[in-house]
């Protein structure tokens, strides 16, 4: 009777091949660039938030996201701190220490949704553009002049 199983020469063999493709295939992930889109993802919906905030409450001045080279600050028009959706408490802050964003400055939204920028962007002469850039690379965030549309 031959009991089944496998040898050590079959054992071997897979591990070299699993070592082989793990080396080929680590230095292909650019994490880098996946902490700036996911960056960017963030920046994209605190922007959104914004300004549906801005839509719904139209007897207010408008929301704004207040913007620095690590980071952004959700504030309504009288300068208190938006809750966060997600967590149900204030502020909505994101402070990172490896994503660099450029410009700085605010983009206000008013009731019909349409941005202002104040600081180094500018909103009135074309969409603004944010940059954020890590070691592993960059991504933009595009506001559209007229209608406020984040991309």
């Amino acid at each position: 009777m031959r009991v089944r199983g496998f040898t050590l020469v079959e054992l071997v063999t897979v591990i070299v091949l699993i070592s082989v493709l793990a080396v080929l295939a680590v230095p292909r992930l650019d994490l880098g660039a996946t902490d700036t889109r996911a960056a960017a993802g963030q920046l994209i919906g605190a922007l959104r938030h914004a300004q549906q905030l801005s839509l719904t409450h139209t007897t207010a001045a408008g929301y704004r996201v207040e913007i620095d080279a690590s980071g952004y600050r959700v504030r309504d028009g009288a300068g208190n701190d938006v809750t966060d959706p997600l967590t149900g408490t204030p502020p909505m802050v994101a402070t990172w220490s490896d994503v660099t964003l450029s410009p700085t400055g605010s983009i206000a939204f008013d009731g019909r949704g349409a941005p202002a920028c104040s600081g180094g962007l500018a909103c009135s002469a074309g969409n603004a553009t944010l940059t954020l850039t890590t070691a592993g690379g960059s991504a933009t965030v595009t506001v559209e002049r007229t209608t406020g549309y984040v991309r």
